[in-house]
């Protein structure tokens, strides 16, 4: 707790920039010498809370228990001040205080105290202690008597109305005009009468004149806007408590509502506009032709804005010459100025050296610009050339250029004095040419022509020939070369003596080191790529028909032949053998004859070679199977077949048909991808990935706006808390806009149950939350204007507050059907739709009139809401849409 301005204000800072105000902290009740008659006048205090310099509203209570024996009074306006007065005090203490409680609107609570001191009275004479109160007693040297009136009594005024003088004694009298000294009904003192109209009084308990009410601390006027307190706190407040302006004891003052401070530090703020012909504000002198400081001047005379690198004024001869424009030519700065039509502009020094101009003459640290060049050393702004000497470099209308490079504007440029050079069609890099299709030197040319793009090399110097001559001169003279046209590729060397080493073309013949090829055949020789053909003695073709050489062949079908043909062999694994016979048939062993199955009239015998070493089948044409009348694997020729005894079986349109389990790591089926533990898309538990995934413990399905998730806990750890779940429903949805004329709504689960006796949505045997679920949110609906927003699909539990000082209450319309089925997302209501809404007016509110709610017996009235009140209404529409009142509390 801190004091400002001792005596007449208590500031309790607290936090969120709440400041609890009292006028005064604590006060001295005077008494009787025995602490009777305590004079309580002066025992108040005002009671104002601010945030920041804004007054607040609040509520303010006592924490006095019945034991402190002290009575108060706390009156409010508009619950933004508080007078607090203190009524009674036990006679037999010195001092106590009282506890209050502080409580804001938004929660903010705390404890303050208002303190009293008693002083009792001990310099009462002893010849009136004597005395005996109730008779006149003249002594020597003085007059005691218990009342006395000095002044005059109008002989023609009349009596009024008994009681009608609170003083209930001789003042009752009419038409009495002049001063009473004496008591009153509680006090004693002097009393000023006009007609018997008081017109002043001071006593023990303050005073009154002319309004101003006047008590031990100072003087008031009856309103309580101005106070002026004996410790020298004077201030005046509008009817709303805030301060107008204000004066305390430590010499501080507040003037036009708090827009203008002065501090007692000598400090002092405005807020508006300051008007003056001169003077001095912060260091800075102001005259009528200059606003300067040390450094910085402005003056309207000479023209100038000037900002000097001096520490102190300089003066000429002794005279200071005010000129700051002068000082920055002299010692460095910046300035703005303006002489003349050829003197002016914005100019900058190091010292005495200019390292910047703009206006009248352009200089830029070093750079001098005009109309149409800026240039450092030499200006240079010609076509075509560089500039003269190293260092100097010109940003003009004809181009850049500098000391061996330049880049006029005519689009042609020149770099390394000469050796890189770009003109409008062509250029040069260091000797290599170019053009807008070709690239060249003496020896390589890199050609992007019309009809074909290729790279050309030559010992020759080809720098001259024509891009269409460029074969023709390297198969004459040697070289190599590759190029594309739209026919074919080519890489093709050629020797001086025009013989060629290799050749590759996309189109025709190719050959390395005695090889040919083309697209189908690399050969050597002659070229042989036709089936059950031979080549040539010392040729060999490798085809797209097999491989094969002079009376030896592998066909590509997988039959060949060898020896001239003597051995041969078919793509179905028979192998056939020719050789002359020597021997008579009878001298053949059986373990050959019976391999025999022909002999011819030369005495020739082809034979079948068996393949019973097969142990697995036998081979039969392109049929392989197991070699059993009930086979129990198959593979067709065309394609089909069977393992397994039968149990796993597959067509020529590659359907299979599984009898039995399938154990698999990882696979595809039909889209869906087959992983460790799953079947489906990857997806995670916090709701990434995947259309549809199955986990061992978790199943996934939905999109990217919307999917839903089951499983052993599928709540993310972004979440938060000590909880798990083993469902969870997304919807994010864009659907803010549509064209159906009311809301657009997303639903996470939409359940339809029907054909039962009774159906039901939901079935748990645990407590359902739902913090969004309607009939649980609140929402604080402040009306400040013409229009409100209210939602009952997000809020049913609606606080009510209404301030606006110009008028003493509010009328509220609530909304039409077609509003609420905008906000449930329908076009229109069912006629089984219900739901129901709290309204409740918050504290401070002024107040608040429903419009139109069917009361209990089903008429329509008006229900005038105060503060703390509350409604409760039903929703209908099975009777005609209607808000009906189920509870009314006020």
């Amino acid at each position: 707790m801190g004091y400002i301005a001792k005596g007449s204000i208590t500031l309790d800072t607290v936090n969120d920039a709440y400041t609890v105000a009292m006028t005064v902290p604590s006060c001295m009740i005077h008494a009787d010498f025995d602490g009777s008659n305590p004079q309580l006048d002066n025992a108040c205090t005002y009671i104002t809370v601010l945030r920041g310099d804004k007054i607040m509203p609040f509520n303010c209570t006592s924490l006095l228990s019945g034991n402190e024996q002290i009575g108060i009074s706390l009156t409010n306006t508009n619950r933004t001040t508080y007078l607090l007065k203190i009524t009674s005090i036990p006679n037999n203490t010195l001092q106590g205080s009282v506890p209050l409680s502080i409580t804001t609107d938004d929660g903010y609570i705390t404890q303050v105290s208002f303190s009293y001191t008693v002083v009792r009275e001990s310099t009462m004479l002893d010849w009136i202690q004597d005395w005996e109160g109730g008779k006149t007693k003249i002594g020597s040297t003085y007059i005691m008597t218990p009342k006395l009136f000095i002044g005059k009594k109008d002989q023609f005024a009349q009596y009024g109305p008994t009681g009608s003088n609170p003083k209930n004694d001789i003042m009752s009298v009419p038409g009495l005009t002049g001063v009473y000294i004496g008591p009153d009904q509680s006090s004693t003192g002097i009393y000023g009468y006009k007609n018997s109209v008081e017109i002043f009084h001071l006593n023990s308990q303050g005073g009154m004149i002319g309004g101003w009410d006047i008590n031990n601390g100072g003087i008031q006027s009856k309103d309580g806007f101005l106070r002026i307190l004996s410790d020298g706190h004077i201030t005046a407040t509008n009817s709303s408590g805030a301060t107008i302006w204000e004066l305390d004891s430590s010499g501080n003052a507040k003037f036009a509502n708090g827009n203008i401070t002065f501090n007692s530090d000598g400090s002092a703020k405005y807020k508006g506009r300051i008007e003056s012909s001169e003077g001095k504000i912060g260091g800075w002198e102001i005259n009528n032709l200059a606003l300067y400081s040390t450094q910085v001047g402005i003056n309207s005379v000479n023209k100038y804005l000037a900002i000097a690198n001096i520490q102190s004024i300089p003066t000429n001869n002794g005279t200071w010459d005010g000129n700051h424009l002068s000082w920055v030519r002299a010692y460095g700065g910046v300035a703005m100025y303006y002489t003349s039509n050829s003197d002016f502009g914005f100019i900058a020094y190091k010292g005495t050296s200019k390292t910047f101009s703009a206006g009248a003459s352009n200089y830029i640290a070093g750079w001098n610009f005009d109309g149409d060049a800026m240039w450092l050393g030499t200006k240079n702004n010609a076509l075509g050339v560089f500039t003269a000497s190293s260092g100097s470099i010109t940003f003009g209308t004809n181009g850049i250029r500098g000391y061996k490079w330049r880049i006029d504007g005519n689009g042609k440029a020149a770099f390394s004095g000469g050796e890189v050079t770009f003109n409008e069609n062509d250029g040069s890099i260091f000797g290599w040419l170019l053009s807008s299709y070709r690239i060249s030197t003496a020896h390589a040319a890199l050609v992007s022509h019309s009809s074909y793009g290729g790279l050309f090399l030559s010992a020759q110097d080809i720098s001259g020939v024509s891009v269409t001559s460029l074969a023709s001169t390297i198969q004459n003279s040697g070289g190599i070369f590759m190029y594309a046209n739209s026919s074919k590729s080519t890489l093709v060397s050629y020797n001086s003596d025009g013989t060629s080493t290799f050749c590759l073309s996309s189109n025709g013949s190719n050959y390395i080191a005695g090889w040919n090829f083309d697209r189908e055949c690399l050969y050597l020789g002659t070229k042989v790529n036709t089936s059950n053909s031979y080549t040539g003695s010392h040729n060999i073709t490798i085809g797209s028909q097999g491989i094969r050489g002079y009376k030896w062949r592998l066909e590509s079908d997988g039959s060949g032949a060898i020896a001239g043909g003597k051995i041969s062999w078919t793509n179905a694994g028979v192998v056939s053998f020719a050789s002359d016979v020597s021997l008579a048939w009878s001298n053949i062993s059986g373990a050959i004859g019976n391999k025999l199955t022909k002999i011819d009239a030369n005495g020739v015998y082809t034979g079948t070679v068996s393949a019973n070493n097969i142990t697995a089948g036998t081979i039969t044409g392109s049929t392989i199977q197991q070699a059993s009348s009930n086979a129990k694997w198959k593979l067709n020729s065309d394609g089909s077949g069977t393992l397994a005894g039968g149990n796993i079986k597959w067509d020529t349109s590659g359907n299979v048909t599984v009898n039995g389990s399938i154990t698999a790591t990882s696979g595809s089926i039909g889209g869906f991808t087959i992983g460790s533990n799953r079947i489906g898309t990857t997806a995670t538990s916090s709701g990434s990935g995947g259309s549809l995934a199955i986990y061992d413990d978790f199943l996934r399905v939905g999109a990217t706006n919307g999917y839903a998730m089951f499983g052993d806990d599928v709540i993310p750890s972004s979440a938060g808390g000590a909880f798990t779940a083993a469902g969870r429903i997304v919807n994010t949805h864009p659907n803010t806009y549509g064209n159906y004329g009311f809301d657009q709504a997303n639903y996470g689960l939409f359940i339809s149950v029907s054909g039962g006796t009774k159906n039901y949505g939901i079935s748990s045997n645990a407590a359902l939350m739902a913090p969004a679920f309607i009939n649980t949110k609140a929402k604080l609906l402040t009306f400040s204007g013409s229009t409100y927003s209210i939602d009952f699909s997000q809020n049913n539990i609606i606080l009510l507050y209404y301030n606006n000082p110009n008028y003493s209450s509010i009328d509220v319309t609530l909304p039409t059907e077609s509003s609420v089925a905008r906000q449930f997302g329908l076009s229109s209501l069912p006629t089984d739709f219900a739901a129901t809404v709290i309204f409740r007016v918050r504290t401070g509110s002024k107040r608040i009139i429903l419009k139109g709610i069917y009361n209990q017996n089903e008429g329509t009235q008006d229900y005038a809401m105060e503060q703390g009140d509350s409604v409760m209404l039903l929703i209908t529409k099975a009777d005609g849409f209607r808000y009906q009142i189920l509870n009314y509390t006020s």
